[in-house]
């Protein structure tokens, strides 16, 4: 994609030389591609929570590029995570918006009690009628982090299921070094994916002739007991980094 001396900027089309930023829009030729969200081409940026990020739209992204194209199933989990992040951030502040609007509701409650001081049951009622809004928010931050399990899951499972993609079906095998630079990621990434590859029955290790260790997919159907509650959990990769 950007890879030799005669490429351009996929982004903006500026010549660049080898793997350089783009002189003149700054985009990364390692990490620019088609966005699966908006259908833009940019770059990707680090989120703390997205862990990678469209600069157009915003949504989570594998910082790849166009060096590698994941499989379709890749684009639905990406675009479920996104889904449950909007879904968590709109619960969140309408959460927030009603602990105010309850905290006003009982403050004017209170007010009124103390000003007409009303019988037993009318000051009931009013009290519990402004702690509404706080059970309302309650199950708003319930449902909120029900969301942000559900943008992990799908994060965690569009990482594995690309990273899987990009092992080889036998031969000679990708070593961990070799799989997180193709995924755009760190070492430590990488071990993490194969642990969780590995819980699948998902890969085989052999040993190279240099002494090296290198893993490629069994090319089967995955064979392990392993529950799905239990597959690639604690999959969270250094590009949470940023916001």
């Amino acid at each position: 994609m950007c890879a030799d001396s005669d490429s351009a900027c996929v982004v903006c089309g500026t010549p660049i030389t080898g793997d350089q930023r783009c002189p003149r829009c700054g985009a990364n030729p390692a990490t620019a591609g088609p966005c699966p969200h908006c259908g833009g081409v940019s770059d990707t940026e680090p989120h703390r929570k997205l862990r990678a990020r469209c600069r157009i739209c915003g949504g989570p992204r594998l910082p790849t590029g166009g060096q590698l194209v994941p499989p379709e199933a890749v684009h639905q989990l990406l675009q479920a995570a996104w889904r449950s992040h909007r879904t968590e951030g709109v619960c969140r502040l309408g959460a927030w918006a009603l602990v105010g609007f309850g905290l006003l509701c009982v403050t004017v409650a209170a007010a009124l009690v103390v000003l007409t001081q009303p019988g037993p049951t009318l000051t009931t009622v009013s009290l519990v009628g402004g702690l509404v809004p706080w059970l309302l928010a309650a199950a708003l931050s319930r449902r909120a982090r029900a969301a942000g399990r559900g943008r992990e899951h799908a994060l965690d499972e569009a990482w594995l299921t690309s990273a899987e993609s990009v092992l080889p079906a036998g031969g000679h095998g990708l070593s961990m070094a070799a799989l997180g630079r193709r995924m755009g990621a760190q070492s430590e990434d990488a071990e993490e994916w194969l642990r969780g590859l590995g819980a699948r029955d998902r890969i085989v290790t052999r040993v190279t002739e240099a002494g090296d260790v290198a893993y490629s997919t069994r090319g089967t159907e995955p064979t392990s007991d392993v529950p799905p509650s239990q597959r690639g959990q604690s999959l969270r990769s250094t590009h949470r980094r940023g916001d």
